[in-house]
């Protein structure tokens, strides 16, 4: 191989190097700011990693085939699993078409960015609401200062509003994260989980609301990633039922 060839490579697995060096330092600092890594980000670093492989196998010959043949075995397991798992939104989206609901009954989303999924599999028969209150448009989450904004939006006086909207048996879906499939250590997720809890809390304690099931149901199995519903009922009476204060 001619030398400015091998000169011409040599810079490119250089350059290749350090701008995955960069990228994976500069992901890591800004994961110390906001807690806010996952795993599948790494996806942004294969492009590089396969030119990085390409050089190397061309250099190795006989090795490099070697090690072709197994990266193909490995290839082998797409992992799709992990993909078709991330979420049980669409299930538990096809579970509430089964309960009792109608058109205009409250679909309420305690993780404000499901909220958008649970729309696109809904649809627009019902009234959507996240914990910042009510929602125009479900298609999409304003994330501007949403942590602040969130801060700032308590949970009963909140649910009250929504609920004062409805008539007598219409439905209310909680929907929320299932808690115990997934850390919630950043400061968004520590406050949404935070939320969730309190926003059950508020509605059940709303003495216009008869709670009637919550689905699905996991016992001791490890539950999955996604989320759960709460389904509650407006009373007939309750347009004479006092609110508990909060």
């Amino acid at each position: 191989m001619p030398a400015d060839e091998k000169t011409h490579r040599a810079r490119v697995a250089l350059g290749l190097v350090v701008l995955l060096g960069a990228g994976l330092l500069a992901a890591w600092l800004a994961s110390q700011i906001s807690p806010a890594w996952t795993n599948r980000y790494l996806a942004v670093f294969v492009g590089p990693v396969v030119l990085l492989g390409g050089i190397g196998l061309a250099q190795t010959r006989a090795l490099g085939i070697a090690a072709l043949a197994v990266l193909v075995f490995l290839w082998a397991d797409p992992r799709t699993i992990a993909l078709t798992s991330k979420s049980n939104a669409r299930d538990v989206a096809a579970s509430i078409e089964y309960r009792p609901v109608n058109t205009g009954d409250l679909v309420i989303s305690t993780h404000p960015e499901q909220v958008a999924v649970l729309h696109y599999y809904l649809g627009d028969r019902f009234r959507y609401a996240t914990s910042l209150g009510a929602q125009d448009d479900p298609r999409y989450l304003d994330w501007t200062d949403v942590t602040e904004r969130l801060l700032n939006t308590p949970p009963t006086p909140t649910a009250r509003a929504l609920v004062d909207k409805l008539q007598p048996g219409q439905a209310v879906i909680l929907v929320q994260p299932i808690l115990r499939s997934y850390r919630w250590n950043a400061p968004w997720t520590r406050l949404v989980k935070r939320r969730s809890i309190e926003w059950e809390r508020a509605l059940n304690a709303d003495a216009r609301l008869r709670r009637v099931e919550s689905f699905p149901r996991f016992g001791l199995r490890p539950p999955p990633r996604g989320v759960r519903a709460v389904l509650y009922r407006v009373r007939p009476t309750s347009r004479s039922t006092s609110t508990p204060a909060s």
